[in-house]
């Protein structure tokens, strides 16, 4: 794991089996690390003490990372969840990958979540793609953020 996130305390609910797009700027130290990245959610109790579910098991790319920090992304199939109490939606970021020469390469990563965005259109993330754009994540189905209600605003996180 190279980064992860916690989110505020969100309510109980059924968070729906759905596509989840994600994708952010990464590299790989050296060419013969032979890495890919990976996405883990899961949502744990209010005090991160349990996990209460898995939407994203970590499923690894199928696009190794380059020497060059350019972006990488992702849609995957997300398992359907129920959360009985209020829970937290944890985001692990990562990589995975066998080195070429266990001896002398690491699995040594970098993943850019830079918050210095350039005015005008925003680019989003594609694979191999240079420009500027930020990490995140999509997923197909709101995740209900209120706990008054059924207002539902967590479309894009992160």
């Amino acid at each position: 794991m190279v980064a992860q996130f916690v989110s505020d305390v969100l309510p109980p609910q059924v968070v729906p089996a759905q596509r989840i797009g994600y994708g952010a700027e990464m590299l790989e130290v050296a060419a013969s690390n032979n890495l890919f990245s990976i996405l883990r959610l899961y949502g744990c109790n209010v005090a991160g003490t349990t996990n209460l579910g898995t939407m994203l098991a970590g499923a690894r790319h199928t696009v190794e990372l380059t020497t060059a920090l350019l972006g990488s992304c992702r849609v995957d199939a997300g398992s359907a969840v129920t959360f009985n109490e209020p829970w937290r939606l944890v985001a692990e970021w990562g990589v995975g990958g066998l080195p070429v020469n266990t001896a002398t390469d690491t699995h040594n990563a970098s993943i850019s979540f830079d918050t210095t965005l350039a005015v005008g259109a925003m680019i989003l993330p594609q694979d191999a793609d240079g420009g500027n754009c930020p990490s995140i994540i999509i997923f197909s189905t709101d995740l209900v953020t209120d706990f008054g209600g059924t207002e539902a605003s967590y479309g894009i996180g992160i």
